[in-house]
C-alpha cells in the first residue's frame, strides 16, 4: 500500500465570514503542506477574492483546482470547485447564497469523507442561520456531521 500525508479535506463555512482568510493564512505556512494533504471545498472565486484582498497575507496561496479528492498533489492546496461561479461575494453579510454555498461545500466534503477519499475533516465557520433550508434543519454543523456519522462519529 502506498504512504501518503494525511488529506485533510477543508470546507469554506460561510463564504461572507472569516474562513477563507484562516484558509488562507494557516497556507501561507509552507510547513502545513509538508504535514498534510488540503483539500479545500468551496468557491476558487471566493479564495481568489480574498487572496488578492487581505493585506496582511505575504505569500499568495495558488491553488492546485481539481475535479475530484483523489486527484489532490501532495505539497500544493488543493481546491474542489464546488460552489457556482456566479455566487455573489459579500464580505460580513448574511446572505442566503452564502448559506447555499457553506452547504454545498460541507455536503461534498462529507461526501468524500463516507467515501474515504479523504482522511478527516475540517470545518470553517458557517453561519447558523442562513444556512437552514429544506436539506439543512439542524442548530449547526456539529449536529449535521452527527446526523451523518453517528455520536461517536463526530
Amino acid at each position: 500500500m502506498e504512504e501518503r500525508l494525511i488529506r485533510v479535506g477543508i470546507t469554506q463555512g460561510d463564504m461572507n465570514g472569516v474562513g477563507y482568510e484562516v484558509i488562507l493564512k494557516t497556507f501561507t505556512e509552507e510547513m502545513m503542506t509538508d504535514i498534510c494533504t488540503p483539500v479545500i471545498y468551496g468557491s476558487l472565486k471566493a479564495l481568489q477574492y480574498y487572496r488578492d484582498t487581505l493585506t496582511d497575507i505575504t505569500e499568495p496561496v495558488i491553488p492546485n483546482v481539481i475535479a475530484r479528492a483523489e486527484e489532490a498533489e501532495e505539497g500544493r492546496v488543493n481546491l474542489i470547485n464546488c460552489v457556482a461561479a456566479d455566487c455573489p461575494i459579500a464580505p460580513g453579510e448574511s446572505t442566503a447564497e452564502g448559506g447555499m454555498a457553506s452547504f454545498a461545500s460541507l455536503e461534498a466534503a462529507v461526501a468524500d469523507l463516507k467515501r474515504g477519499v479523504i482522511d478527516t475533516l475540517v470545518t470553517a465557520p458557517i453561519n447558523k442561520h442562513n444556512i437552514q433550508h429544506d436539506g439543512f434543519h439542524f442548530p449547526g454543523h456539529t449536529e449535521y456531521l452527527e446526523a451523518c456519522f453517528g455520536e461517536n462519529g463526530v
